[in-house]
């Protein structure tokens, strides 16, 4: 089990640095009290609840299927969202405006 979560925290790590990412700013964005805890995931100190884990992969943009892979060599693809077509752009605009200051 320590050694499933020292490969979790590893790529949890990777993932977070490839999105310029610091730890109290992705501690911050999960909720948690202190960047000492995704510290302590990344280090395999601290077991991860399920929950934690989808909002951690949503976070680092991943699907949650690359943070637990057997595959030690997978590289970390971030999954981006999809684009909209041309012809949406204009009513996404319409029904969001943006206000100039």
């Amino acid at each position: 089990m320590a050694d499933l979560q020292k490969v979790l925290g590893k790529r949890i790590r990777n993932a977070r640095i490839q999105l310029s990412l610091s730890q109290r700013q992705l501690a911050e964005e999960m909720g948690f009290s202190a960047s000492q805890i995704i510290s302590q995931i990344e280090k395999g100190e601290r077991q991860i609840k399920a929950e934690e884990l989808i909002n951690l992969a949503k976070a680092l943009h991943l699907d949650i299927s690359q943070l637990l892979s057997a595959d030690e060599a997978q590289p970390l693809a971030p999954v981006l969202p999809d684009k909209y077509p041309e012809r949406d752009t204009e009513v996404i605009e319409a029904e969001f405006p943006l206000h100039r200051r």
